[in-house]
């Protein structure tokens, strides 16, 4: 074991209540080696489904983030603390870490501790404010663990970077027996400026699971609102440890780009190994001539070239994505599908975004159960604002 569970979160929060303690109030940012500033978003949803012959919910709506925050600089340090409080209105942990940045021959590196995304593919590092479609591919919001607590390691290079890190559990999962170890290795093979650049990685990643509870990989085939089609592999609570691995590849050519994403999992369990896997292919167009804007490894904030009151409209993009879950092998029957997504999103002005996404299920493949073979449907919209 690479460190003690509860020690580690201990000496992580204890550190943040000294840190924060000690941190100078906002006034006093003129001072050039201080960096604050509040930061937070809101999205609204809003789903009409065809659950094809389903009693399931069809129609809802939720206040899907409602995120508040602050994030800066002491230099060397770096910090942000977030809260998302839209779950039914009880908080929950988001980022909520401490980092020391510095530079080598290489280039930047730092090291961050604290609750922070889990170094693996390019679907969960991405933030949710900047993705062309509402929801993740359906192994981003799935297996994939999106932050947790732990130590990270991050070197840049270049136009390459290395990251690397240890974790235990997220905060508030009441647990502390899960570990994860993940690895990213990626950069840029080709780059003749920001906006025409090709992007490439690949992850891996162990989790060991120590007797915690995993019952299941569950996923919901199109929107995060009310009851919806799911794909459930449901390895009852005795699995020992799994290994993913991920393969990515990014490419932003002037108001175009494409992501393609293939993850496979390989879960021990007592009663039968299983290979699971995913992928999932992406496509946009700014028709309004902007570029999908890459940073770091993932995608950042969009700026319109004629915002609304600047004399424009705002930029225009058209999404769509193509999409396959197989959680079916051997002893576990969690079923396959096929989505397809398409969206249109109207940026107004650079921090809000109108969304309006169309999903159909291809295929349902549950063998046997009671919604083997239905084809739902859903179209949703988003209004988002985020600072």
């Amino acid at each position: 074991m690479l460190f003690k569970k509860n020690y580690l979160k201990n000496i992580i929060f204890s550190g943040f209540i000294v840190f924060f303690i000690m941190l100078p109030p906002p006034a006093v940012a003129a001072n050039e080696t201080l960096e604050w500033q509040p930061i937070g978003r809101i999205f609204w949803d809003t789903v009409f489904a065809d659950r094809d012959n389903s009693n399931l919910e069809a129609t809802n709506s939720e206040l899907r983030r409602a995120r508040l925050g602050f994030q800066g600089k002491i230099k060397p340090f770096g910090y942000k603390f977030e809260i998302d409080f839209a779950n039914s209105g009880s908080a929950s942990w988001k980022d909520v870490w401490l980092s020391y940045n510095n530079k080598n021959d290489l280039g930047k590196w730092f090291f961050k501790i604290g609750q922070h995304h889990v170094p693996f593919g390019h679907a969960t590092i991405s933030s949710s404010k900047y993705k062309p479609l509402m929801r993740r591919p359906l192994f981003g919001d799935g297996p994939q663990i999106s932050r947790a607590v732990g130590i990270a390691y991050r070197q840049d290079a270049s136009r390459w970077f290395f990251h690397m890190g240890a974790f235990l559990p997220a905060l508030g999962t009441g647990s502390d027996d899960r570990e994860t170890y993940a690895l990213r290795i990626g950069g840029q093979p080709f780059f003749k400026d920001k906006t025409h650049l090709i992007h490439t990685a690949l992850s891996y990643q162990y989790e060991e699971y120590n007797g915690d509870t995993f019952n299941s990989i569950d996923n919901s085939l199109l929107s995060h609102v009310g009851d919806g089609d799911a794909l459930v592999a449901n390895f009852g609570a005795d699995a020992d440890d799994s290994n993913a691995y991920d393969i990515e590849l990014i490419s932003v050519w002037g108001p175009f780009h494409s992501v393609f994403e293939y993850v496979a999992w390989d879960v021990s369990d007592p009663d039968g190994d299983a290979d699971l896997s995913a992928w999932a292919f992406d496509v946009g167009w700014f028709f309004t001539g902007e570029s999908m804007k890459y940073k770091a490894g993932a995608f950042s904030g969009i700026k319109p070239k004629a915002p609304i009151g600047k004399g424009g409209w705002g930029a225009w993009q058209i999404a769509a994505r193509l999409e396959n879950m197989d959680l079916t092998d051997g002893n576990i029957i969690g079923g396959e599908a096929d989505v397809f997504t398409v969206g249109l999103n109207w940026y107004p002005t650079s921090n809000t975004r109108l969304m309006a996404n169309y999903g159909v299920v291809l295929d349902f493949d549950r063998n046997g159960f009671a919604d083997d073979g239905r084809e739902p449907s859903v179209f949703q919209m988003r209004a988002q604002v985020y600072w």
